[in-house]
């Protein structure tokens, strides 16, 4: 877990001489404004061996005292000119916090106030952990399903202006009432590198603590591996195709 407030940096992502790569942002634990929003379609051009800076945070968060912090962070990620931002989940502790909606709506209102377009993945604190009594003794299934409408109900980015992202729309990943699209995968590319995320939990990736689903599990391990493969193809030789739109309106 990450204890201090920090981002990383990747400057100068130079790949002239090099084949397209790609660049798994993975998950091992994871508003609204008034302003005017942009949208940045991510493609090779003229410019795509240009150095970019992308921002990394994440685990965060955990207390009253960090969010004062956080303010500051969002400001420091907008001074700079980022491509893009990613957040790798836990929005806040994994214990003795509540994973009501107000958690998720604060959330998505840091998301939306970074200049750069924001990428996030949830966490094990975000849902499965929120079964615990002490985070409030929700379904963590529910849970999941809430964060799927409130951060991935259409195929851009978060943020200020926004990224088309390629998302995984086949149903495999299970929610309350059955199969559903495992929609936080996500996938983009920026120059010549392909970044993506998988949604991969800590807490035994709910396999075990307070209401374990192997179920859930098995379904959303088999959907990985298959965005996996299927990014590492895009990466090497990308589809002939653009983002499709969508909008996820229930589950």
């Amino acid at each position: 877990m990450m204890t201090k407030l920090d981002y990383t940096v990747f400057r100068r992502i130079s790949i002239k001489h090099l084949r397209r790569k790609m660049c798994l942002l993975t998950l091992i634990l994871p508003f609204l404004t008034s302003t005017t929003t942009s949208l940045v379609v991510a493609r090779e051009n003229e410019t795509a061996n240009a150095p970019y800076e992308i921002g990394l945070w994440g685990d965060l968060p955990y207390s009253d005292a960090q969010e004062v912090g956080v303010t500051r962070l969002i400001e420091d990620m907008n001074s700079q000119k980022l491509a893009f931002t990613a957040h790798d989940g836990d929005l806040k502790a994994g214990s003795n916090s509540l994973c009501d909606n107000a958690l998720y709506a604060k959330a998505l209102g840091y998301f939306n106030s970074l200049e750069a377009p924001a990428a996030f993945t949830p966490g094990d604190n975000d849902w499965t952990d929120c079964d615990r009594p002490s985070n409030g003794g929700f379904n963590s299934l529910e849970r999941l399903d809430y964060e799927r409408l409130v951060f991935f109900s259409t195929s851009l980015s978060l943020g200020r202006r926004r990224l088309a992202q390629q998302v995984q729309v086949v149903p495999l990943c299970l929610g309350v009432n059955g199969v559903v699209p495992c929609v936080e995968n996500r996938r983009w590319t920026v120059g010549r590198v392909t970044y993506a995320t998988l949604n991969i939990q800590g807490s035994c990736n709910n396999l075990c603590d307070t209401t374990p689903d192997p179920a859930e599990y098995a379904a959303r391990n088999a959907a990985n591996i298959a965005w996996m493969k299927q990014t590492f193809q895009v990466a090497v030789e990308p589809l002939p195709t653009v983002p499709i739109p969508y909008r996820l309106t229930q589950i």
